[in-house]
Protein backbone atom coordinates (compact mmCIF):
# COMPACT_ATOMS: atom_id res chain seq x y z
CA UNK A 1 0.00 0.00 0.00
CA UNK A 2 2.01 3.23 -1.18
CA UNK A 3 -0.96 5.60 -0.57
CA UNK A 4 -3.36 6.40 2.40
CA UNK A 5 -6.50 5.08 1.44
CA UNK A 6 -9.64 7.54 0.93
CA UNK A 7 -13.71 6.51 0.81
CA UNK A 8 -16.13 4.98 3.19
CA UNK A 9 -14.34 1.36 2.86
CA UNK A 10 -10.71 3.38 4.46
CA UNK A 11 -12.65 2.58 7.92
CA UNK A 12 -11.93 0.10 10.22
CA UNK A 13 -13.58 -0.66 13.40
CA UNK A 14 -11.19 -2.50 16.36
CA UNK A 15 -13.15 -3.92 18.82
CA UNK A 16 -10.25 -5.01 21.41
CA UNK A 17 -6.90 -4.48 22.45
CA UNK A 18 -4.28 -7.31 24.29
CA UNK A 19 -2.40 -6.42 27.53
CA UNK A 20 0.31 -4.69 25.47
CA UNK A 21 -1.86 -2.15 23.60
CA UNK A 22 -1.63 -4.16 20.23
CA UNK A 23 -5.03 -4.64 18.32
CA UNK A 24 -6.45 -8.18 18.77
CA UNK A 25 -9.71 -8.06 16.54
CA UNK A 26 -10.99 -8.56 14.06
CA UNK A 27 -7.90 -9.79 12.24
CA UNK A 28 -8.57 -7.45 9.33
CA UNK A 29 -7.93 -4.65 11.87
CA UNK A 30 -4.25 -6.07 12.53
CA UNK A 31 -2.51 -5.81 9.96
CA UNK A 32 -4.37 -2.52 8.31
CA UNK A 33 -3.59 -0.84 11.64
CA UNK A 34 0.67 -0.70 11.50
CA UNK A 35 -0.06 -0.33 7.80
CA UNK A 36 -1.91 3.03 7.92
CA UNK A 37 0.22 3.67 10.95
CA UNK A 38 3.27 3.62 8.84
CA UNK A 39 1.56 5.53 5.91
CA UNK A 40 0.97 9.14 8.43
CA UNK A 41 4.13 8.77 9.99
CA UNK A 42 5.48 9.11 6.37
CA UNK A 43 3.37 11.96 5.42
CA UNK A 44 3.52 13.76 8.52
CA UNK A 45 6.87 12.77 10.24
CA UNK A 46 9.21 14.92 8.46
CA UNK A 47 12.22 12.75 8.04
CA UNK A 48 14.99 16.15 9.15
CA UNK A 49 14.52 14.34 12.64
CA UNK A 50 16.95 11.49 13.15
CA UNK A 51 15.73 10.28 16.77
CA UNK A 52 12.34 9.32 17.47
CA UNK A 53 12.96 9.82 21.46
CA UNK A 54 15.00 12.15 23.60
CA UNK A 55 15.29 15.02 25.49
CA UNK A 56 12.64 18.16 25.02
CA UNK A 57 15.45 20.44 23.93
CA UNK A 58 16.71 18.32 21.53
CA UNK A 59 16.40 19.79 17.86
CA UNK A 60 16.65 16.12 16.01
CA UNK A 61 14.19 14.75 18.07
CA UNK A 62 10.23 14.18 16.93
CA UNK A 63 8.38 16.72 18.65
CA UNK A 64 5.72 15.18 21.30
CA UNK A 65 3.23 17.39 19.62
CA UNK A 66 3.66 15.84 15.60
CA UNK A 67 3.18 12.63 16.86
CA UNK A 68 0.17 13.48 19.07
CA UNK A 69 -1.16 15.13 16.09
CA UNK A 70 -0.93 11.66 14.37
CA UNK A 71 -2.97 9.94 17.29
CA UNK A 72 -5.39 12.75 17.85
CA UNK A 73 -6.61 14.05 14.23
CA UNK A 74 -5.51 11.24 11.41
CA UNK A 75 -5.95 7.57 13.49
CA UNK A 76 -9.63 8.63 14.55
CA UNK A 77 -10.24 9.22 10.65
CA UNK A 78 -9.28 5.50 9.97
CA UNK A 79 -9.87 3.91 13.00
CA UNK A 80 -12.46 3.50 15.60
CA UNK A 81 -11.90 1.96 18.89
CA UNK A 82 -14.27 0.20 21.60
CA UNK A 83 -15.96 2.39 23.88
CA UNK A 84 -13.70 1.37 26.47
CA UNK A 85 -9.95 0.58 26.74
CA UNK A 86 -6.96 1.69 27.77
CA UNK A 87 -6.40 4.75 25.80
CA UNK A 88 -3.14 5.34 27.42
CA UNK A 89 -1.36 2.06 26.74
CA UNK A 90 -3.32 2.35 23.35
CA UNK A 91 -1.46 5.58 22.63
CA UNK A 92 1.74 4.24 24.01
CA UNK A 93 2.04 1.27 21.70
CA UNK A 94 1.19 3.23 18.78
CA UNK A 95 3.69 5.81 19.66
CA UNK A 96 6.25 2.62 20.09
CA UNK A 97 4.89 1.54 16.47
CA UNK A 98 5.10 4.70 14.25
CA UNK A 99 8.88 5.35 15.95
CA UNK A 100 9.90 1.67 14.17
CA UNK A 101 8.07 2.32 10.74
CA UNK A 102 10.19 5.96 10.96
CA UNK A 103 12.94 3.94 11.29
CA UNK A 104 12.27 1.73 8.45
CA UNK A 105 10.98 5.01 6.65
CA UNK A 106 14.20 6.29 6.82
CA UNK A 107 16.14 3.05 6.54
CA UNK A 108 14.30 2.50 3.19
CA UNK A 109 15.51 5.95 1.60
CA UNK A 110 18.63 5.37 2.28
CA UNK A 111 19.05 1.98 0.88
CA UNK A 112 17.15 2.98 -2.18
CA UNK A 113 18.11 6.57 -2.63
CA UNK A 114 20.95 7.83 -1.35
CA UNK A 115 23.26 4.52 -1.39
CA UNK A 116 21.79 4.49 -4.88
CA UNK A 117 22.68 8.26 -5.53
CA UNK A 118 18.97 8.98 -6.73
CA UNK A 119 16.18 11.39 -6.21
CA UNK A 120 12.87 10.15 -4.69
CA UNK A 121 9.52 11.12 -7.23
CA UNK A 122 8.40 14.24 -4.86
CA UNK A 123 5.93 15.22 -7.72
CA UNK A 124 2.55 13.86 -6.66
CA UNK A 125 4.24 10.66 -5.60
CA UNK A 126 4.03 8.49 -2.25
CA UNK A 127 7.25 11.09 -1.45
CA UNK A 128 6.19 14.19 -1.97
CA UNK A 129 5.00 15.54 1.40
CA UNK A 130 8.85 14.66 2.78
CA UNK A 131 10.65 17.02 -0.22
CA UNK A 132 11.40 19.99 1.90
CA UNK A 133 13.61 17.70 4.63
CA UNK A 134 15.05 15.89 1.78
CA UNK A 135 18.03 17.58 1.47
CA UNK A 136 18.69 17.63 5.52
CA UNK A 137 18.32 13.75 5.04
CA UNK A 138 20.80 13.24 2.56
CA UNK A 139 23.36 15.47 3.70
CA UNK A 140 22.93 13.52 7.31
CA UNK A 141 23.07 10.12 6.18
CA UNK A 142 26.56 10.98 4.01
CA UNK A 143 28.16 12.80 6.42
CA UNK A 144 31.29 11.21 8.68
CA UNK A 145 29.45 11.19 12.21
CA UNK A 146 26.64 9.23 10.49
CA UNK A 147 28.61 6.46 9.02
CA UNK A 148 30.65 6.23 12.24
CA UNK A 149 26.91 5.76 13.82
CA UNK A 150 26.19 2.91 11.32
CA UNK A 151 29.61 1.25 11.12
CA UNK A 152 29.37 0.85 15.69
CA UNK A 153 25.89 -0.43 14.78
CA UNK A 154 27.05 -2.82 12.67
CA UNK A 155 29.55 -4.06 14.86
CA UNK A 156 27.68 -4.50 17.68
CA UNK A 157 25.54 -6.31 15.68
CA UNK A 158 28.07 -8.51 14.41
CA UNK A 159 29.27 -9.34 18.49
CA UNK A 160 25.60 -10.17 19.64
CA UNK A 161 26.29 -13.55 20.32
CA UNK A 162 25.43 -13.77 24.10
CA UNK A 163 22.07 -15.98 24.31
CA UNK A 164 18.66 -14.58 25.62
CA UNK A 165 17.72 -15.72 29.30
CA UNK A 166 13.78 -16.09 28.61
CA UNK A 167 11.80 -19.26 29.48
CA UNK A 168 9.85 -21.31 26.91
CA UNK A 169 6.99 -18.77 26.41
CA UNK A 170 9.71 -16.30 25.58
CA UNK A 171 9.45 -12.53 25.18
CA UNK A 172 5.60 -12.68 25.79
CA UNK A 173 6.09 -13.62 29.49
CA UNK A 174 8.70 -10.91 30.29
CA UNK A 175 6.57 -8.12 28.49
CA UNK A 176 5.55 -6.49 31.89
CA UNK A 177 9.30 -6.34 33.06
CA UNK A 178 9.94 -4.99 29.48
CA UNK A 179 7.24 -2.67 29.38
CA UNK A 180 8.28 -1.24 32.83
CA UNK A 181 11.79 -0.93 31.69
CA UNK A 182 10.48 0.90 28.59
CA UNK A 183 8.71 3.03 30.93
CA UNK A 184 11.68 4.10 32.72
CA UNK A 185 13.37 5.31 29.66
CA UNK A 186 10.81 7.79 29.35
CA UNK A 187 11.12 8.64 32.90
CA UNK A 188 14.49 9.27 32.80
CA UNK A 189 14.06 11.82 29.38
CA UNK A 190 11.60 12.97 31.25
CA UNK A 191 14.10 14.03 33.62
CA UNK A 192 16.67 15.58 31.51
CA UNK A 193 19.10 12.31 31.39
CA UNK A 194 20.32 11.13 28.43
CA UNK A 195 18.92 8.44 27.71
CA UNK A 196 22.28 5.84 25.64
CA UNK A 197 19.61 3.96 23.79
CA UNK A 198 17.24 7.04 22.58
CA UNK A 199 17.49 6.61 19.58
CA UNK A 200 17.86 2.87 19.35
CA UNK A 201 14.67 0.80 17.52
CA UNK A 202 12.70 -0.06 20.32
CA UNK A 203 12.47 -4.17 18.95
CA UNK A 204 16.87 -3.97 19.55
CA UNK A 205 15.88 -2.22 22.66
CA UNK A 206 14.21 -5.45 23.54
CA UNK A 207 16.86 -7.61 21.92
CA UNK A 208 19.26 -6.50 25.00
CA UNK A 209 16.50 -6.69 27.30
CA UNK A 210 16.39 -10.27 26.71
CA UNK A 211 19.79 -10.83 27.62
CA UNK A 212 19.65 -8.90 30.96
CA UNK A 213 20.62 -5.59 30.09
CA UNK A 214 19.15 -2.75 32.02
CA UNK A 215 18.86 1.19 32.03
CA UNK A 216 20.60 2.72 35.13
CA UNK A 217 19.47 6.08 36.49
CA UNK A 218 22.11 7.75 34.76
CA UNK A 219 20.53 6.51 31.65
CA UNK A 220 23.28 4.06 31.06
CA UNK A 221 22.75 0.60 29.12
CA UNK A 222 24.29 -2.18 30.57
CA UNK A 223 24.48 -5.79 32.21
CA UNK A 224 26.48 -7.56 34.95
CA UNK A 225 27.15 -9.90 32.08
CA UNK A 226 31.06 -8.59 31.34
CA UNK A 227 30.60 -9.41 27.34
CA UNK A 228 27.17 -8.02 26.88
CA UNK A 229 28.63 -4.73 28.92
CA UNK A 230 31.50 -4.46 26.69
CA UNK A 231 29.34 -5.02 23.74
CA UNK A 232 26.92 -2.15 24.34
Amino acid sequence: MSKIPVGRNAHWHITEFDEFGDPLSPPIALTKYKTILGLLVRDFIPIKYRKWIGKDDDRWRVPESEKDYIWDVKIPEYFTFPAEYDRELVKKKAKEIMGTCFKNFKGTLYKNFVLQNKEPDFDGGQFSKQKDFWQDFKEYRLSEEYLELSRKNKENSQKATNPHHLGSRGYAKKMPEFEAELQKMDRLAEEGVQVETADWEPRSVLYYMGRNVRHAEDGSFSSSNQPMSELI
